[in-house]
């Protein structure tokens, strides 16, 4: 009976012995694999959240800049850099529209445009929360710049009933009145002025413009 348990523990070592030496080469693979993809995904976080406090730094000091302006080139030049260098994060997308606003002061629309034409092809679709957002100041633009059916259709893509669009109203109001369609631009006016949430004083700015439109 012993003799039968060696004889049994042997062949399983031989068996054991030469399924290793088959199978010894694909295992190490495997495994030399695993450990690279997982350097390689611990590398990429690593240097994702790098890159991440970097553009935070960067950034910071462009919203303080703005917050206290003292050179208006300072807060272009800082915001162009993360905006080029650090597209992949969210700081990429809020330096394109420090850089529309800056280009709008300087009266240039296009360059302006361009920008806010950057972010949205940079929004994700699920943020639509920020999308409209930049979708208001899109059709600002181009209202300022004479594109009317443009403008009209850019305040399309605000469908939300919230704060962003009583303002899309107001844009659209200022629109019909550049067109001269007065009973569609009154419409509009009124329609803004239904959100709660509207600021008193954006109220009476929106109201100003009835007033202007009754007694024209």
């Amino acid at each position: 009976m012993d003799s039968n348990i060696s004889l049994s523990d042997q062949e399983n070592s031989e068996v054991i012995k030469k399924w290793w030496r088959e199978n010894y080469r694909i295992i190490l693979i495997g495994i030399l694999v695993s450990s690279i993809t997982f350097l390689a995904a611990r590398s990429w976080i690593i240097h994702r959240y790098s890159r991440s406090i970097e553009a935070s730094t960067l950034y910071q000091l462009v919203v303080n800049t703005v917050a206290a302006p003292q050179n208006d080139a300072e807060i272009y030049n800082s915001a162009r850099r993360i905006k080029e260098s650090y597209s992949d994060t969210p700081y990429g997308l809020f330096s394109a529209l420090i850089l529309a606003k800056e280009d709008e002061k300087q009266g240039d629309l296009k360059t302006a445009l361009s920008h806010l034409e950057w972010a949205l092809k940079h929004t994700k679709e699920k943020d639509s929360e920020f999308r409209e957002i930049i979708y208001l100041r899109i059709a600002r633009l181009l209202l300022a710049d004479n594109q009317l059916d443009n403008a009209l259709n850019a305040l399309e893509n605000i469908n939300s009933k919230n704060l962003t669009a009583s303002y899309a109203e107001e844009i659209r109001g200022d629109i019909y009145l550049k067109l001269g369609k007065i009973k569609e631009a009154k419409e509009a006016y009124q329609e803004g002025l239904q959100n709660l949430k509207l600021e008193t004083q954006h109220q009476q700015i929106i109201k100003l413009k009835l007033k202007d439109i009754e007694q024209s």
